[in-house]
């Protein structure tokens, strides 16, 4: 009996002695991902899979420890440095018990002849302190997540460069006169001072489009003379907003680089068979930076309009979806009364435009499933302007 019973007893510690040494523990690197080039201060997420506490994770980058985490997250930031070079993260998890677990990933160096085909994501950012710009920043001052997940930044520079503009300028009833030509010599200034790489085109429209000028860094081909100005004002009747912006966005849509639109416009659009959900679709794809130079705003807010296709409620979802799609985009509303001011408003989007932090980054989850990523840029104690998110395609 004493014979069996010894028996049993070294059966069960047997027995709990392998399922000890089945228990799972392992390691998973969650970022970076494996192949995929990485510059600056990365974030570090790992997971570790087990049935018994954890006593440490330690991260190691190209064979020197960087840090020991004691607690979940089992997250940290490494800094890289701006070279362009391989590295290789390693990552040991030991348990109460003294176990082991590692996983290691290795990063690549970009080959100059790839890099034109790895997919660069761009931000151009507008920061400002009380309302005022702020133009002196360093990298380290800025932080990026994609859908939460905080990205190594690649590129980092400051406003040189180059863009593609659009300018549109609403000549419906309600907006002729002289605004009309203030709004023309607004856009022949801003041309006039563009960099030589810079395009820009003008489309005048009402319920139809009346009068356009090609993609062109040449401020002449802005001017429209007297007569077609007349002509212009004399055929402006109802207003398709909707619609033409829309055109605009289509028209730089295979335009590379840094996307403007200025609309010129009291935002009632009246004819319009597009609603604002179908112009965000497309800007959403686009990607443009939107400013709207919106006059009469407080006349237009106290009315109420009933056209063939809204109602005046209706026309109030348009209003704030156009100004929801322009915050959207990193732009601004520029509200204004006095035509005087025209030249000031469109002199100050320029300056805008060549203050802003121009950000690159690779991000870190990229599966091309058509999914929306949302974009935050962080900058502490500073309030930043750029694009809200971007899709996956």
């Amino acid at each position: 009996m004493r014979y069996a019973a010894q028996l049993a007893l070294a059966l069960v510690l047997g027995l709990a002695v392998s399922a000890a040494a089945r228990a799972t523990f392992e390691v998973q690197i969650l970022q970076p991902v494996a192949g995929r080039s990485i510059f600056g201060d990365v974030e570090v997420r790992v997971r570790v899979v087990t049935e018994t506490p954890v006593a440490e994770v330690r991260v190691i980058v190209n064979g020197e420890l960087e840090t020991v985490l004691d607690a979940e997250p089992w997250a940290t930031v490494v800094s890289l440095g701006p070279e362009n070079r391989a590295h290789v993260l390693r990552v040991e998890a030991l348990d109460i018990e003294g176990r082991r677990a590692t996983a290691e990933v290795e990063t690549p160096a970009i080959r100059i002849d790839e890099e034109v085909s790895v997919s660069l994501m761009q931000l151009f950012a507008t920061v400002t302190r009380n309302g005022e710009r702020v133009l002196d920043l360093p990298q380290q001052s800025f932080v990026v997540r994609d859908d939460g997940v905080r990205q190594g930044i690649v590129t980092f520079e400051r406003g040189d460069v180059p863009l593609t503009a659009a300018v549109l300028i609403d000549a419906s009833f309600s907006m002729r006169g002289d605004r009309l030509a203030r709004a023309l010599a607004g856009a022949r200034d801003f041309v006039s001072r563009m960099s030589e790489r810079d395009l820009l085109g003008t489309k005048i429209f009402s319920d139809q489009l009346l009068y356009v000028t090609p993609l062109s860094a040449s401020p002449e081909q802005i001017a429209a003379d007297p007569e077609t100005l007349e002509a212009v004002s004399a055929a402006a009747s109802g207003t398709t907003l909707n619609d033409h912006l829309y055109l605009a966005l289509k028209e730089l849509d295979d335009r590379a680089g840094r996307k403007v639109i200025i609309l010129f416009s009291d935002g009632v659009d009246v004819e319009s068979v597009l609603e604002i959900e179908d112009v965000r679709w497309k800007a959403e794809r686009v990607q443009p930076i939107i400013y709207w130079i919106r006059a009469d705003a407080e006349r237009v807010d106290g009315l109420r309009y009933f056209t063939l296709w809204r109602d005046p409620d209706r026309h109030r979802a348009n209003i704030d979806g156009l100004v929801d799609l322009v915050e959207r985009s990193g732009g601004k509303v520029y509200e204004f009364d006095v035509v005087d001011e025209m030249s000031e408003i469109f002199t100050d989007i320029l300056e805008e435009l060549r203050g802003q932090y121009v950000i690159g980054y690779y991000p870190s989850i990229d599966r091309n499933d058509g999914r929306w990523h949302e974009v935050e840029i962080e900058v502490r104690g500073h309030r930043v302007r750029a694009v809200r998110g971007y899709y996956d395609e």
